[in-house]
């Protein structure tokens, strides 16, 4: 049975009807007792419901927040109010003795006594004034000549053949809201429609007495609301009453007002919020998630939309495992109260900040029918039936799965140092978007997922520097163990080569214990050879030997200015033996690798070698021509070919060497060809 309101006596629990099977929220109201102060009849009116009582009190449901008593009627001898006091006194929001009304503010669960003190009025009868008997009395009056007139008959009002109902709608629960629409039926008359809004009452509608059909329209699950109980003022008006129709039979008595409260109760649902983690870096596991619960709840029957939220909290555990925590209690009894969902009402779930380095990977609605799922939040429609209900209820379950987090940090170097000014590197970062990174500068903080990550080096400003070495060292992995791969050479071992794109390991947790990652690039350095042949076998230049020389400067490179020194150095080759016929150059010999200058300098700038071939003794000696092999390039300052080198004669070649290997080899022969 619905919980009871007592307002001073016994009045309203006259007719009641019993929740059965109701799939809404229990209510638990808030009591009022009203009591006066002086014996007899008293009619009263709770927040516009008529309530009386014949004893001293009555208890009365009230509902939660303002509750109105108002004295109507009173018996004629005590119709003067003179105080009314309110228990306790804190419950007090005012009162009017010119009203004879006094407002109490609940809350759920609570109650309070409310004491109408009447005055009894005072009569004042004064006393009859004696007549004197006359002094003289005359002869007795003669008999009247008509008989005596008898006392008129009485006096007698047709019979009342008509009653009265006002149909009121509590306002107990907080989130009913708007007008309800009633049809009164009485026998075969034309029904008779009203609409009473919440908290109020209907004006009295004349009805024959006898028996009367209540019936309120728009109930059911899918107007969010339900039927719980209906109440009577008048004891044994109340007939049968079915909740899930909504109808209530009354019972009307001639010349007499039947107030029918009709309580309605909004119906709840809940949902079911589940965490899992995609892994167990770092301590997740234990630590308390925070969601956010929003909903717009909108009455079918055209009130205002009615929104409410709050926070659910879910403790993670050990991948692969998952929990689950449900939004809103079904058995708190406090309407409105947080926590409860109104069933049709649009929910938001979102997860909050309260866990740090966490990423929110994926959001799964089962069924996934009931709404929508973003990267990072859940929409659903609110089930209409409540997870205290049938088996297999319309609980939503959104499952919010996380990933821990980290920090990558990405620095650049190349070697020598004073070659970063002037060059930067682009790297990616888990296969994601390209960034720069200048030499000698680091990247901002990437957050990654903790585990393992990748970092590849995309390639330099300019082509002529090698990967030389990649390492993790730093303040948080000072011995470099983080990085998963080869790094490249060290002393253990000289000839491994680092290994690009890097796996490096990447903790749980905030910048302080990022993992940082140094690639450093040294320019390219470049190597030369010279080569010398003679153009056929009757050049007859076979055995000879034959000088050249060379030189090259390093170029400008930066500080290092004042420590640079040309290089240069000769070379004698002799030619070998043509076999006798060959009509092509042969004779090839070499001299042995060189290494040049650097493949590009700080400034951006390249590096020329020249080789000369002196003078020779020999009679008639000539360059026929050269050749450059590699990826090199011949630059101006070369002499032209043939070139003669015998009697003081030289022949030179200039000559911009690429990164590797560069070979410039000679070609000579006679003019004219000595004999055999």
């Amino acid at each position: 049975m619905a919980p009871v309101i007592a307002i001073g006596s016994s009045a309203l629990v006259a007719g009641t009807a019993a929740i059965a099977g109701a799939t809404a929220k229990k209510v638990i109201q808030p009591t009022i007792t009203i009591s006066d102060a002086a014996p007899g009849a008293f009619r009263f009116t709770l927040n516009g419901i008529p309530v009386s009582f014949k004893g001293s009190s009555g208890r009365f449901t009230a509902k939660i927040g303002i509750n109105r008593v108002t004295e109507i009627s009173a018996p004629a001898m005590y119709r003067s109010l003179s105080s009314i006091t309110v228990s306790p006194k804190a419950a007090e929001v005012g009162s009017s003795l010119k009203t004879d009304t006094v407002s109490v503010r609940l809350l759920a669960g609570k109650s309070a006594t409310v004491r109408f003190s009447n005055e009894k009025l005072v009569v004042v009868v004064p006393s009859p004034t004696p007549i004197a008997p006359p002094s003289n009395p005359g002869p007795s009056s003669p008999p009247p000549s008509n008989p005596p007139v008898s006392n008129p008959a009485p006096v007698t009002s047709p019979t009342d053949t008509t009653g009265a109902i006002e149909i009121c709608k509590s306002a107990a629960d907080d989130w009913v809201e708007g007008s309800f629409p009633y049809t009164v039926t009485a026998g075969t008359a034309a029904p008779t429609s009203v609409s009473v809004a919440v908290g109020s009452c209907s004006a009295p509608i004349t009805e024959p007495a006898g028996a009367v059909t209540i019936t309120e329209g728009d109930v059911g699950a899918s107007t969010g609301y339900s039927l719980v109980d209906v109440v009577s003022s008048t004891a044994g008006s109340l007939g049968t009453v079915d909740l899930a129709t909504g109808t209530a039979n009354v019972t009307v008595t001639a010349g007499q007002d039947t107030g029918v409260e009709f309580v309605n109760a909004t119906n709840v649902n809940t949902v079911k919020v589940c965490k899992t983690l995609l892994d167990n870096m770092g301590s997740l596991a234990g630590s308390t998630f925070d969601f956010n619960v929003s909903w717009t709840f909108t009455p079918a029957n055209g009130a205002a939309p009615i929104s409410g939220g709050g926070t659910v909290g879910v403790v993670a555990v050990a991948a692969p495992g998952s929990n689950c925590a449900l939004y809103g209690s079904l058995t708190d009894g406090v309407a409105g109260a947080p926590g409860e969902i109104p069933v049709t009402s649009a929910v938001t779930i979102t997860e909050g900040t309260n866990v740090p380095d966490v990423q929110v990977t994926g959001v799964v609605l089962y069924p996934p029918s009931d709404g929508t799922t973003t990267a990072t939040s859940a929409s659903i429609v609110e089930p209409q039936v409540g997870l205290l209900g049938v088996a297999g209820s319309g609980l939503v379950e959104a499952t919010f799965t996380n990933d821990p987090m980290g920090w990558v940090e990405v620095c650049k170097k190349f070697d020598p140092w004073f070659y970063d000014a002037s060059n930067s590197a682009s790297f990616s970062v888990n296969g994601g978007a390209a960034i720069t990174v200048d030499g000698g500068a680091c990247s901002a903080p990437i957050e990654v997922p903790a585990g393992t990550a990748t970092v590849a080096e995309l390639g330099t400003s300019d082509s002529n520097f090698y990967l030389e070495n990649i390492t993790t060292v730093s303040a948080s992995d000072p011995i470099g163990a983080r990085l998963l791969t080869s790094g490249g050479p060290s002393l253990a071992d000289p000839n491994v080569l680092p290994v690009n794109p890097a796996t490096v390991t990447v903790p749980y947790g905030n910048v302080s214990n990022e993992t940082v990652v140094t690639f450093i690039n040294t320019v390219d350095p470049t190597q030369f050879k010279i080569c010398k042949q003679e153009d056929s076998y009757n050049a007859n230049l076979a055995g000879d030997s034959f000088k050249f020389e060379w030189s090259y400067e390093p170029g400008t490179l930066g500080t290092y200015d004042a420590n640079e020194v040309d290089s240069n150095d000769s070379v004698s080759l002799t030619i070998g033996a043509v076999p006798a016929g060959q009509e092509t150059p042969g004779g090839l010999v070499c001299s042995g690798l060189i290494w040049g200058p650097p493949a590009i300098n700080a400034n951006g700038s390249t590096n020329e070698i020249s080789v000369t071939e002196e003078s020779t003794t020999l009679e008639g000696v000539q360059a026929d021509g050269y050749t450059l092999q590699g990826n090199g390039w011949t630059d101006e300052g070369t002499s032209e070919f043939p070139a003669e080198v015998s009697d003081g004669g030289s022949a030179t070649v200039v000559f911009t060497p690429a990164a590797g290997e560069n070979v410039l080899t000679f070609t000579n022969g006679r003019t004219p060809a000595p004999p055999a």
